[in-house]
């Protein structure tokens, strides 16, 4: 060999090892400024490419400083380029999308990792192809695409199980369980964060474990188990002390401020939030400054001193403008919004929700363009610009159900498949273990007989007999006693999924802000007899015309939710078509549902509808009506007018024809007091209080409230129900009542 290139080899066996040498080090505590002094020793390209991709990714994980992040990036990218080094690129092109993604740039942030990925599945990476995975998942979760999100996390775990990459396993847990986190699923998501930590234990990953009880934290404080909360982030804060780590302390001071800030121990909160800032300034962390003025903006806001709120929002507004972080720009403009609505300066609260609008929708932040809609609905009914409000009103409500009602179906779908299964699978599983059991007690017994017919000389065969029956008794108590915990922990999962299925329910159905903007004198009693109801109601405004429904599904629970979300869905998407006479839009229903439960010419599911649909005009004060086994009642003058239905459910096929459903036309009076209702409170009211007359208890309620104010009918009517379910001591029925004033 010649001397130069021995020279060549020894050197780059020494950078190699310095290099080595520092990634042991960067296990247990990373130091930047090590980094940068290996940086500038190395002469090799692929060193420096290595070195640049660690650098980059300490600038974003330990300082959040991404203008040095992306300085690097470049480099790294640029180099890996000229030496056509691809793996260099990879990573240089993950490194744009992980700083996309903390500016809050999504789309820009996607498009680096895809093309990340495609090079990593060239070069079959398995390690570079999962941390793409990974990445992606994170990204889609931050912007609440939850599905994809979770699609690509799982591929991630594949992946790193083959490749034996236990933190990348437990990396990608600790995002799956955040993201079920942030669609409610709260059990999954501490299951999920428990595996992380499991794992993180097993490798003594310190960091990883402090952010895995701060997760842990997190989920406890969305369900309100707050002291268990505290008792995580207790954990968290002393593992970050141990390692040093200043910028995750400053993290777990602003939870911990949170939780003060949801009991109401405002000044508790604050000097929470003021120990994060302090923090944050120290390691210079840019996006932990401005969520500590966004929190301390918000805290003060709570407290109604909106010139101390301004004071941080406008610090977290310029910041997050400065640095381009594009969620927290939209966060600070929601906050700075509310302060000057607060203040009844509408034009400048307007235009930070202008602000706010214009940058969620171009970033895709999905939460963030409902909350504006929302906003400039507030402030237009403050402005007595009730068509704006009405207009903004309803875009919120169409953009919510535009990302939530396919979602909805499938869900509910997947909701009642796992519930019928696993009541099935419990079923068979008991029965069979039951005649398992009471086949091998049967042979022990024989057993038991024969040996005692055998006398003394067999008393050692009936001893050991005895003892084998025992052991056997023993094993099965057992065997049962796991299959009993078994079955609790799947009725906890299927109760879990049901609490979940009452939150897609609530959100579809419309709410208390809806209802008073189209009908500011009336009141909605809705209370379902298990977690999800079977009943559900129904508003829409077409020019000079209201339309307002009730319905009742004929199944309870889970069917009939199911059924509900159906029903609701049908109903909106005939009314868009251009129906708005009620009697039409039963008769449409009705055959849409016939067709929709038929096989080959015969009904095949016998879930049916009944409802009551009217239609306020306005302009001429009439009122349309038609009804399928469902009743409304107007109460006049000191009396009850019973408007009877068609007697037949919609969906039935018993004299069925294509206009079975009539309408009924009815001129309002002033003072009219019109009510719509399912037959359970009525039905649970004449059972308790029968009447010694012809004139049902229900009737004579309404009587003696329909002159209050919608508030106060809809307190009687609760006080009443709940006076008969002491009687009952159960709800034998779903509870919906609908009541408007004229």
């Amino acid at each position: 060999m010649k001397k130069g290139s021995l020279f060549q080899f020894i050197s780059r066996l020494f950078q190699l090892s310095l290099f080595l040498s520092w990634q042991l080090a960067l296990s247990q505590t990373p130091h930047i400024d090590s980094l940068v002094n290996l940086l500038n020793a190395m002469n090799e390209d692929t060193f420096k490419i290595n070195t640049l991709n660690a650098l980059c990714n300490e600038y974003i994980i330990e300082l959040n400083n991404l203008e040095k992040a992306t300085n690097c990036a470049d480099q790294q990218l640029k180099l890996s380029q000229k030496i056509k080094y691809k793996k260099g690129i990879a990573e240089g092109l993950l490194n744009y999308g992980t700083i996309y993604l903390n500016r809050g740039d999504f789309g820009m942030a996607l498009s680096y990792q895809k093309k990340a990925l495609d090079i990593m599945k060239e070069l079959q990476s398995k390690k570079g192809e999962s941390d793409c995975y990974l990445n992606l998942g994170w990204s889609y979760s931050v912007q609440g695409d939850y599905d994809e999100a979770l699609e690509y996390l799982f591929l991630a775990v594949q992946l790193k199980k083959t490749i034996n990459d236990k933190k990348g396993i437990a990396d990608a847990y600790n995002y799956i369980g955040n993201s079920n986190k942030n669609m409610g699923n709260y059990a999954k998501g501490l299951n999920y964060n428990f595996q992380a930590l499991k794992i993180r234990e097993e490798i003594n990953d310190v960091r990883g474990i402090s952010k895995s009880y701060s997760n842990i934290g997190l989920i406890l404080k969305r369900q309100g188990k707050y002291d268990e909360a505290l008792y995580n982030y207790d954990k968290a804060l002393k593992l970050k002390e141990k390692i040093n780590d200043r910028k995750g302390k400053a993290s777990v001071y602003n939870n911990i401020g949170d939780i003060y800030f949801a009991r109401n121990r405002y000044d508790e909160s604050v000097n929470f939030y003021m120990k994060s800032l302090e923090l944050s300034k120290e390691v210079d962390d840019k996006l932990g400054i401005i969520i500590s003025y966004n929190s301390l903006g918000d805290v003060y806001l709570k407290q109604k001193q909106t010139d101390k709120a301004l004071y941080y929002e406008l610090k977290s507004f310029s910041l997050s403008k400065a640095m381009g972080l594009k969620k927290q720009f939209v966060n600070a403009c929601n906050s700075i919004g509310k302060a000057y609505e607060e203040k009844e300066d509408y034009l400048r609260a307007l235009s930070y929700y202008n602000e706010m609008l214009h940058v969620a929708l171009e970033m895709g932040y999905k939460s963030g363009v409902c909350d504006a809609y929302a906003n400039y609905a507030s402030v237009y009914r403050k402005l007595n610009q009730f068509e704006e409000a009405l207009r903004y009103t309803k875009l919120y409500h169409d953009y919510k159900d535009t990302l939530l009602n396919k979602e909805n179906f499938r869900q509910m779908t997947e909701l009642n498949t796992q519930y019928e299964t696993d009541k099935k699978e419990k079923e068979i599983l008991l029965l069979t273990k039951e005649q398992q059991l009471n086949s091998k007690i049967i042979k022990q017994q024989k057993l038991v007989r024969w040996g005692l017919i055998g006398g003394l000389g067999l008393l050692f065969i009936s001893v050991v007999s005895i003892y084998r029956r025992y052991r056997f008794k023993h094993d099965a108590n057992l065997t049962l006693e796991k299959q009993k915990q078994e079955i609790r922990e799947k009725n906890m999962l299927i109760t879990d999924s049901i609490d979940y299925a009452k939150t897609i329910q609530e959100v579809v159905l419309p709410n208390d802000r809806i209802m008073k903007a189209l009908l500011p004198e009336s009141f909605v009693l809705y209370q379902p007899k298990e977690i999800v109801s079977g009943d559900f109601y129904w508003i829409k405004k077409i020019e000079n015309k209201i339309l307002c429904a009730v319905a009742d599904c004929n199944g309870k629970g889970v069917p009939g939710a199911f059924m509900s979300l159906l029903g609701y869905n049908m109903l909106e998407n005939t009314v868009k078509e251009g129906n708005d006479v009620p009697a039409d839009v039963l008769n449409k229903l009705d055959a849409e549902l016939i067709s929709r439960w038929s096989r080959d010419g015969r009904k095949v599911v016998r879930y049916t509808l009944k409802m009551a649909l009217i239609r306020i005009d306005t302009a001429t004060n009439q009122l349309h009506y038609a009804g399928a086994n469902n009743s409304i009642y107007i109460v006049r003058e000191n009396k009850v007018i019973e408007f009877n239905p068609d007697k037949v459910d919609i969906g039935s096929v018993d004299k069925h024809s294509n206009h079975r459903f009539r309408p009924q036309l009815i001129q309002l009076q002033t003072g009219d007091m019109i009510y719509l209702a399912t037959k359970g409170y009525e039905g649970i009211l004449n059972a308790i209080h029968p009447t010694q007359d012809t004139t049902p208890a229900f009737h004579e309620l309404l009587v003696s409230i329909h002159k209050l104010n919608a508030t106060e009918q809809r307190k009687k009517l609760e006080e009443a129900y709940l006076s008969c379910l002491n009687e009952t001591q159960e709800q034998p029925d779903d509870i919906l009542i609908i009541g408007i004033s004229c």
